[in-house]
Formats: structure tokens, sequence, C-alpha cells
């Protein structure tokens, strides 16, 4: 496997720095799509998301159901519920 994309964001979705990363949007509580600058060759990429947070429990998962070659969806959760926080994530194919 290769890194193809990483990045840092802020909880708002201000991308601070990446790689092949155009844009991040915040669409929601805890709701991120990053897009890719050169999409990847299928939807079969491996993604890591490390989260900045204090919460306890943290999750960052990636929702499968609108994964496209082109960008990554994801939802930050916790015992809580949703939330916005920091993450540097890593995208791999």
């Amino acid at each position: 496997m290769t890194l193809k994309a990483w990045g840092y964001f802020r909880g708002d979705g201000t991308l601070v720095r990446g790689f092949n990363v155009t844009s991040v949007s915040r669409t929601g509580a805890g709701q991120y799509t990053i897009n890719f600058t050169a999409a990847m060759a299928t939807t079969a990429y491996v993604a890591r998301i490390l989260v900045q947070s204090s919460v306890t429990s943290v999750q960052g998962l990636i929702v499968p159901s609108t994964a496209s070659a082109a960008q990554l969806n994801f939802v930050r959760t916790s015992d809580g519920g949703q939330f916005d926080a920091a993450a540097y994530f890593e995208v791999y194919e």
C-alpha cells in the first residue's frame, strides 16, 4: 500500500495542511467530507483517522454507504454522541 493522501483539519472543517486534498467540509455535528485532488483508483482504499480530543472513548467511523473514489466521508462519535474535533488523516491505496 502507498500513502495517497494525508492532512490535518480543525473541528470546523478548516484544512490546515495536506497532500492530495482539495478541501474538508463539516457537513454536520461530527460529520466531515474530505475531497481528494486526484481520485483514488477504487473505493477499496484504507483510511486512518487520528482525532484530537479530551473526550473519552473517541472513535472515527468511516461511513461506507457514501464512500467514493473522489472523497472520504466519516462521522466522529463518542459515548456522548457526535462531536467536532481536529483530526489527522492518512489514506492508503
